[in-house]
Order: C-alpha cells, then sequence, then structure tokens
C-alpha cells in the first residue's frame, strides 16, 4: 500500500489576516428601511468602526468612525457596562 500526502496534491491557498480587529457584536438599525439588524464593532488603524449587513439591502460600512481613539471607547464602554450592572 502507498501513502499518498494528500495535503501536497491539493494547491495551498494563500490566506491574509483581516484588516481590523472584532470587538463585540451588537445591534443597529438599516439606514433603508430601519428595521433592527445586528452589527459589528470593529477597530482598524486605532479607529473604532461599525460593520452590518440587513438581510433585504445587504452590507452597510459606516464611513465615519465610531470613535476616533479605542482608549476613548473602551472607557465609554466600560462605564455604559457598569451602569446596566448596578440596576
Amino acid at each position: 500500500m502507498v501513502n499518498v500526502n494528500v495535503s501536497a496534491l491539493r494547491p495551498q491557498a494563500s490566506k491574509k489576516d483581516a484588516d481590523y480587529v472584532f470587538y463585540e457584536l451588537t445591534r443597529s438599525i438599516c439606514p433603508v428601511c430601519r428595521r433592527v439588524i445586528d452589527a459589528h464593532v470593529v477597530i482598524r488603524d486605532n479607529k473604532v468602526y461599525m460593520r452590518k449587513r440587513c438581510s433585504d439591502h445587504g452590507p452597510f460600512r459606516k464611513k465615519c468612525a465610531l470613535c476616533l481613539s479605542v482608549g476613548s471607547f473602551v472607557r465609554i464602554l466600560f462605564y455604559n457596562h457598569a451602569q446596566r450592572c448596578l440596576l
């Protein structure tokens, strides 16, 4: 019986790292139909952005940053989450 390395026969696809870091999942509103949809808060180039996709209208990528500093965003988020825990 001959052992054949199957992975050597397949062409290797080159993987590229994402140019952003996923921070958290949140909810947002579709700018077209105003329905509540899922959104991803991502960090890119030390700025915080929101990526969202409506099942009817496709993906939306907010052109402006939610926050220009990751540190400021994390402090604001910590304050908001701390207030929810106290209630």
